[in-house]
């Protein structure tokens, strides 16, 4: 196997400096294990006609989900997220990958100190 290029290297980096900005919060609705959690919330747009929206929001983050879904048969439509500030980041200068992929992610909490809980032992 190869070694990964200079270039690779360096923005591998730059996401793992980035990793490290992340709100806590925001990183364990990213990538945790519990992912979001979502409780259901009065809608806050207008019904269009013909469909159905919920609209969920999660207790972590506060991220907003709106389900559109069909009046009729239930199906649906379409889903927007609207995120909170921070949840995503800007693109290092010269990348044009993924950003923040969660492996990178997990990677740096792995090597900050303190970054990942301890495992907690069920009492006997």
């Amino acid at each position: 196997m190869s070694e990964p290029s200079v270039e690779f290297r360096q923005l591998l980096k730059a996401q793992l400096k980035l990793a490290s900005t992340i709100d806590p919060e925001l990183l364990e609705c990213r990538v945790g294990a519990t992912g979001h959690g979502w409780q259901r919330c009065q809608p806050d747009v207008a019904k269009p006609a013909g469909q159905n929206v919920r609209v969920d929001q999660c207790d972590h983050c506060d991220m907003i989900r709106r389900t559109y879904s069909g009046a009729k048969y239930g199906e649906i439509i379409r889903r927007i997220y609207v995120s909170p500030p921070g949840y995503y980041l800007h693109r290092p200068e010269g990348f044009s990958g993924r950003l923040m992929s969660p492996a990178a992610i997990r990677l740096t909490l792995a090597e900050t100190p303190g970054g990942l809980p301890e495992v907690r032992l069920p009492d006997e």
